[in-house]
């Protein structure tokens, strides 16, 4: 359980409530990327009773001592425990204060009972001057909302919301949260018959998908559609991706190799990696430098590195001199 004086490393969290859609629910669980869901174990709200306080995930139920020293270390993750965290931000007596930081990982809010609150921690802490930073992508949110009102503008005429991306994908499934559950997905051309072309449709697409099997999607939609009903097409690709994809093209084609470094699940990396490969059979995807192969670059003279729109510099510097290392 979570009091006043416990909040200290859910700030970033403060704005869960904000949305007023939050206030149809009586519990809002929110879950980091990197937490584990066990499908088979019921909900956390019904397993717990956390009467009007705010639930949280204590360290019992995080991975081992051991295992999270060997994650930080391994992905060179600075200030792993909250002392160093603490002092850090400016807290020269941490004393008892770090053993108030619990896990954030799983927060259940109760909307109606928490916004009020959250709001007025998050204000005092810009009282505070404690820093707050937003890393949300700005292009999703604009996505969001964008489906949010489409939802119901296409609702009004008995229309569907089609979202043209990944099932199961994180972003995915923030959007089809912005109309219900209600929204179809379609995740390639195969997927087209879950569409019924007997009425409306306002087409989405998510942020990383390629423009090119966007655009097929469109087409095969319109020559199946009733002329006389609305088709509404947005377009909501992220240019930063997309615009990136001819600029591989013609890096892959300048270089003999190319090495793509980027996160296995990540979209954007497999839609562009997939853009060097055609232009480049001699192209590898890899996530660590552990997966680089020396005959890759067996009489090959130039190698070009690069990756997804995500991909720190630091692990592509790293990638660059393990190649090295190897021609030496």
């Amino acid at each position: 359980m979570l009091g006043d004086q416990n909040l200290f490393n859910i700030m970033q969290k403060c704005l869960v409530c904000q949305d007023e859609t939050t206030l149809d629910y009586d519990f809002v669980v929110y879950i980091d990327a990197d937490v584990l869901i066990n499908i088979n174990s019921p909900p956390i709200h019904d397993y717990y009773d956390f009467g009007d306080k705010i639930g949280a995930v204590d360290e019992w139920s995080q991975p081992s001592f051991d295992k999270k020293v060997f994650v930080h270390e391994y992905y060179e993750l600075p200030y792993r425990y909250p002392h160093e965290y603490l002092r850090r931000e400016g807290f020269s007596e941490v004393g008892d204060l770090a053993k108030k930081v619990l896990n954030s990982g799983v927060l259940v809010f109760q909307p109606r009972k928490h916004r009020a609150h959250m709001n007025t921690y998050y204000e005092l802490a810009l009282k505070n001057n404690l820093k707050l930073i937003d890393a949300s992508c700005p292009v999703v949110l604009k996505l969001q909302n964008q489906i949010k009102n489409g939802y119901k503008e296409i609702k009004e005429i008995d229309g569907q919301v089609v979202i043209y991306g990944k099932k199961g994908h994180a972003e995915v499934t923030g959007l089809i949260g912005q109309t219900n559950g209600n929204a179809i997905i379609v995740e390639s051309l195969n997927d087209i018959d879950k569409i019924d072309f007997s009425k409306p449709i306002s087409i989405y697409s998510q942020t990383t998908k390629s423009p090119k099997s966007y655009s097929e999607i469109i087409d095969e939609i319109k020559n199946r559609s009733n002329s006389k009903l609305k088709f509404i097409v947005k377009d909501t690709l992220c240019r930063q991706v997309s615009g990136r994809e001819p600029q591989l093209q013609k890096f892959s084609n300048e270089n003999q190799v190319i090495i793509f470094v980027s996160g296995k699940k990540s979209s954007n990396g497999k839609m562009l990696y997939d853009s060097c490969k055609k232009v480049n059979p001699n192209s590898y995807f890899i996530s660590d430098t552990t997966e680089i192969k020396s005959s890759w670059f067996k009489q090959k003279v130039s190698v070009g590195i690069c990756g997804a729109t995500s991909t720190p510099l630091w692990l592509m510097q790293k990638v660059a001199q393990k190649i090295a290392d190897l021609s030496l």
